[in-house]
């Protein structure tokens, strides 16, 4: 499947005799190391325990057969994610006896999963360091650690990695294949509704194909989606009594695409991240292993630029990547006013593509100071402990950070709110208003009843 004329990547020049085993070595070195550097970085999310919404899920299946969950919303009934809620936690549930750490080792491969896909994608549109920036970027944003730290993150990971396995068999040429991987995602979560207009802006953008040929590509997945979406996941969500939280209107589209910049910059907390960077750095060790990788970058002793293809033209993949951003943001705004930085990790894609068209013609050095960044970005985001429990549109602060398992969630007859203005150290307590996307405790035996509070959007 050729892509445009525009994107087409140029034939690598000639490797000189003898250098071919040695790059590649150098590369799977490159990739062991950026693996150590991640868990580094992520060793601690293991250790997590159950959190909110999990004992909920996993009461139902402890206690539901499967195909009778499957038949209703499940456990918490705002939305249907039967992949994602019921068959993921029947199938690890009896085999991790109890024990999270399991379920974060899933999530965990998910996610490593994903970051493959992504990179597979990357380096089909750029040179090696556009595509190694493109996918330190995303596996490094603070929206992960919450991701890996919430064991109903699931949901998120599975979505990502099945869009990403969509585009990667519709791009090659296996259209039914990739249209399984499209249902998966759809029943994971609701973002997925915007995966067809991805596959045809890949179609149209990158491929370089009439708008009538594009059309023809992605249209059984825009049948699908339109199926799915009217018969039952939008019909059920609209109907649950927590669908009133839900809103379709310009204020909350502006700000549903307001805060993925936001959330794709790392400002889930943006008061109080000067004070926490001011007073952290980038992890140690996983900076040095992301290091070492980029030394990696081509093979030792080789003069001028790296074996890898030419630098593309930034045109039709900018576009292709702002089609992707605005897309999956729109799709996310009826949730805007309870919107998390997680949220966005599906459309964090679309960043993805963007720094690495800002980075393919650098060098090493220019990836291990992207590296540097990221990490103390990341430190300073996750260490803010504040999230915000209102429901306004324009609240800067995530509804769920990191930091929000330091601080459970009570019943309280008052509500706090972590404005833009408080300090770092804020927290804020849950309102006895449950939303689409606010985390509930479980309840005081540890086992789901009558918890009123919803799973993430």
């Amino acid at each position: 499947m050729a892509l445009s004329a525009e994107t087409e990547p140029r034939t690598a020049p000639p490797k000189p005799p003898g250098r071919g085993p040695v790059l590649e070595r150098a590369r799977w070195v490159a990739a062991v190391l950026v693996l150590l550097g991640l868990f580094a970085l992520y060793a601690d999310t293991l250790r997590a325990g159950f959190l909110y919404d999990d004992y909920l899920f996993l009461e139902q299946a402890r206690s539901a057969p499967l195909l009778e969950s499957l038949t209703r919303a499940g456990a918490i009934g705002n939305y249907y994610r039967p992949l994602s809620r019921q068959i993921y936690f029947a199938v690890l549930a009896p085999l991790a006896g109890g024990r999270p750490e399991v379920f974060h080792a899933a999530n965990l491969a998910l996610f490593l999963a994903s970051l493959a896909l992504l990179f597979d994608l990357l380096l089909v549109l750029l040179p090696l360091p556009g595509a190694v920036a493109g996918t330190l970027y995303f596996a490094l944003l603070p929206l992960q650690r919450v991701n890996l730290l919430w064991i109903s993150c699931s949901q998120d990971l599975l979505v990502l990695t099945l869009s990403l396995g969509t585009l990667a068999l519709f791009r090659r040429g296996r259209a039914g294949l990739a249209f399984v991987a499209a249902l998966g995602a759809l029943a994971s979560k609701e973002v997925a509704l915007a995966l067809p207009i991805g596959l045809l802006g890949w179609s149209a953008l990158v491929e370089g194909r009439s708008r009538r040929d594009a059309l023809v590509r992605a249209l059984p997945c825009f049948v699908l989606a339109a199926a799915w979406g009217s018969a039952l996941s939008l019909r059920i969500a609209l109907t649950a009594p927590e669908g009133s939280h839900l809103r379709f209107d310009p204020e909350h589209v502006l700000a549903a695409l307001a805060h993925e910049a936001q959330s794709l910059l790392g400002l889930e907390h943006p008061a109080g991240l000067p004070r926490a960077l001011a007073s952290l750095g980038p992890a140690p060790l996983p900076f040095a292993l992301f290091a070492a990788a980029a030394l990696c970058m081509r093979a030792p002793g080789g003069a001028g630029p790296p074996a890898a293809i030419s630098a593309t033209r930034p045109g039709p993949i900018a576009r292709f990547a702002a089609l992707w951003l605005v897309a999956f943001g729109l799709i996310l705004s009826p949730v805007a006013a309870n919107w998390s930085g997680y949220y966005y990790t599906v459309p964090a894609v679309g960043g993805a593509l963007l720094v690495g068209l800002l980075f393919q013609r650098r060098g090493r050095a220019a990836v291990i100071a992207l590296a540097a960044g990221l990490l103390w970005l990341h430190a300073g985001a996750t260490a803010t402990r504040a999230f915000a429990v209102s429901e306004n549109p324009w609240v800067w602060t995530s509804h769920l950070t990191a930091s929000s398992r330091h601080s459970r969630p009570g019943r309280d007859s008052s509500a706090e709110t972590a404005r833009s203005s408080a300090p770092s150290t804020a927290t804020a307590r849950s309102s006895p208003t449950s939303s689409p996307s606010s985390p509930s405790p479980p309840p005081p035996t540890g086992r789901a009843g009558s918890s009123t509070g919803m799973a993430p959007s």
